[in-house]
């Protein structure tokens, strides 16, 4: 669990909420900090508590905030991978366009793939096994100087083990 200033809550059911509350683009994740890829955040916030008038209930202890980059008005974009051991491979791709003078989309996909560390011959499946695809598209419309909409939509899928113990 996440603790800030040594206030944290084991959150053992359920139905329990965390006494820090994760905030992503906005939205409330009550299990966020486990399975957010981060990937083109902007910033990430950690406000100590209590944030409850401006949060809700579950800041007693404090807010992690994460802050995902914003469609801007310059094209830019960039592609990256990354390889390691149990064949290791990650590739990110990111593009922000310009539509428009008032529109502009931005578009993430990243993708993290390894084989399992432990060899099963029992079953077949290797332990341990890593795979995760995820993509972010946003845009936004600048109605006038002060007011902006933005449309935002996150895929995820995963396909990977728990997380043993060795």
């Amino acid at each position: 669990g996440i603790s800030i200033r040594g206030i944290k809550s084991p959150n053992i059911s359920s139905g329990g909420d965390p006494s820090v509350a994760t905030f992503y683009d906005n939205s409330y994740m009550p299990r966020a900090a486990t399975s957010i890829p981060f990937t083109d955040i902007a910033r990430t916030e950690v406000l100590k508590g209590p944030q409850g008038t401006l949060f809700g209930r579950n800041a007693t202890a404090g807010v992690i905030n994460i802050v995902p980059n914003k469609p801007g008005q310059e094209f830019e974009g960039f592609i990256r991978s990354r390889v390691g051991n149990y064949r290791r491979f990650d590739v990110e791709g990111m593009v922000n366009q310009p539509v428009t003078d008032e529109i502009a989309v931005r578009a993430n996909i990243y993708s993290h793939q390894r084989d399992g560390i432990i060899e099963n011959e029992g079953v077949g499946d290797d332990l341990r096994e890593e795979g995760f695809y995820a993509m972010r598209m946003s845009v936004l419309y600048d109605l006038s100087p002060d007011t902006s909409i933005q449309l935002a939509g996150d895929y995820e899928d995963r396909s990977e083990d728990p997380q043993y113990s060795i």
